[in-house]
């Protein structure tokens, strides 16, 4: 009972998880609707992409890339105030 709970909580919260502009055009995009503790961007050989990232008086974050990244698929990793670790695509453009 527990297992099948703890998957429907990270199915909602993986719904509720938006980030937006997607794709992203000028190295900022912002993470909403999902109370995020860390966030981590990966590109497709799984390298980890310093970020900066902040709160930014809503329920939103702001998300700045520390470099200038190539064009291409990344990968944003969310874990949550609740623990559960999410991950969503995004494409981002020269």
């Amino acid at each position: 009972y527990t297992l099948i709970v703890q998957q429907n909580q990270i199915k909602e919260a993986q719904n509720r998880l938006k980030i937006y502009p997607n794709p992203v055009p000028n190295n900022t995009f912002e993470i909403s609707n999902i109370n995020v503790e860390k966030v981590f961007l990966y590109d497709a050989t799984g390298r980890s992409v310093p970020i900066n990232w902040h709160h930014n008086g809503t329920k939103n974050l702001t998300v700045e890339l520390s470099e200038a990244l190539s064009e291409g698929i990344y990968y944003v990793a969310v874990r949550t105030t609740k623990g559960n670790n999410l991950q969503r695509q995004i494409v981002v453009l020269d």
